[in-house]
């Protein structure tokens, strides 16, 4: 265990009784039963059929034959053989020359980052566990400010705990504690809560030093900064607070990032994507993530949540803006099936290949670059590891600094051989 996380443990004792409890959207989870903690990695069949075995031999009662590229996750090994589990949930052993490992799957220069978030079927944990030597950076779905500037739990503390101590003891990841303006009370992102906070000099400097010692106090790395549906009157405060944030924690060695609405022009005036000034918030944010999904969304028409096309414009503007170092292209690993016009409904990716099953099957669609299907009387477009890797021809096209996946547990399984392929 890591000094740096004794003293947070330290701090978390002193801090506990002003975090208050909540949950972040679509969680469940009460930490009451907490999950396996075990961290693998996961693996894939190189070109020749693979023979899983009950044993470490060839000698070993034979069980099936994976096919080339069929992904596994690596549990143990032993004199030149893997222990696996298959994507079908069988156990067995693999010869170690057949499998390519995780080991070999570390990202280059790319920054991998993947949000997390705390959930009754822990997805985003398993996925975590699966893939952490694949991925750079954690962002779990943390905390939240108030209109008065305090910082208060969006996931309980005990789960947030398990996470960071799991993190920093089974892999090499940094931390960064996502830290929103969603409102525990009605379970939105709040505009009032960012005006109240932004606009007040008074309030702005608490949330800023209470966002501090937060950070400190739980010793990650840095901070995510996700406000939404800031209003565009607050555009300017807005880059204030980003850069009196940075100049505050960049001399404690944290970083700043931040989440911000995907745009392909600047217009001031716009309700969602207005407040924010990618030029100015590119001068003071170590890295900007640009929320490059929701392109179609479950309150409008039916359609690509993210396509190619509309992906290159988003990169192609933002770094004109911001220095291309520092951006991150988030991606989707969600979908959504609409029953009509606004009467959409999300669905990761094994639910909406289980449903296109069920009618016209996975289709593709060649001018967004994304899967599509009509089944059950919907209409559902998503994400797949092909949907992805056109992402990626635009992060190396472009020479931005990485990716961050929205959200870990929701992808294709197959997106991570895609990202160790081209990252």
């Amino acid at each position: 265990m890591s000094q740096t996380f004794l003293v947070a443990i330290l701090g978390i004792l002193f801090y506990l009784s002003s975090l208050l409890g909540g949950h972040a959207p679509n969680s469940d989870w009460n930490g009451t039963n907490p999950p396996d903690t075990t961290f693998t990695s996961i693996g894939y069949v190189k070109d020749s059929p693979a023979t899983l075995r009950e044993g470490p031999g060839t000698d070993q009662t034979r069980l099936s034959v994976l096919e080339p590229e069929s992904s596994v996750e690596i549990l143990d090994e032993t004199n030149g053989w893997y222990q696996v589990r298959t994507e079908s949930g069988d156990t067995g052993w693999v010869a170690g020359m057949l499998i390519q490992s995780g080991a070999a799957l570390k990202p280059g220069n790319y920054e991998v980052m993947g949000y997390y978030m705390g959930t009754s079927n822990n997805s985003s944990l398993q996925s975590l566990q699966r893939h952490h030597t694949q991925m750079t950076k954690v962002i779990p779905w943390a905390f939240s400010v108030t209109a008065t500037g305090d910082v208060v739990n969006a996931t309980p503390t005990n789960q947030l705990a398990d996470l960071l101590k799991m993190v920093g003891e089974n892999t090499e990841l940094e931390t960064l504690a996502l830290i929103s303006n969603y409102d525990q009370k009605t379970h939105k992102f709040s505009p009032e809560i960012a005006s109240s906070v932004l606009r007040n000099p008074r309030q702005r400097s608490r949330a800023i030093a209470n966002i501090t010692k937060t950070l400190e106090n739980w010793g990650v790395s840095g901070v995510n900064i996700d406000f939404e549906h800031v209003p565009p009157r607050d555009r300017d405060y807005y880059t204030l607070f980003i850069k009196e944030l940075s100049e505050q924690l960049r001399p404690k060695g944290l970083s700043v990032t931040v989440a911000i609405p995907a745009k392909t022009y600047d217009d001031p005036n716009s309700n969602w994507s207005g407040a924010f000034d990618y030029a100015q918030i590119g001068r003071y944010a170590d890295y900007v993530v640009l929320m490059a999904y929701d392109q179609h969304w479950t309150g409008g028409d039916p359609g690509p949540i993210a396509s190619a096309q509309w992906v290159e414009q988003v990169v192609k503007y933002a770094v004109s803006q911001i220095p291309r170092q520092k951006v991150i292209l988030g991606v989707p690993g969600y979908g959504y099936a609409w029953s009509g016009p606004g009467k959409g409904a999300t669905v990761n990716y094994e639910s909406a290949v289980r449903i296109a099953n069920t009618g016209s099957g996975v289709q593709w669609d060649e001018q967004s670059k994304t899967p599509y299907a009509n089944a059950q009387g919907r209409e559902i477009w998503f994400e797949n590891a092909a949907s992805l890797g056109h992402k990626l021809d635009i992060v190396t096209k472009y020479g931005v600094k990485g990716i961050a996946l929205w959200r870990l547990g929701q992808e294709d399984p197959n997106s991570w051989r895609i990202i160790s392929a081209k990252l």
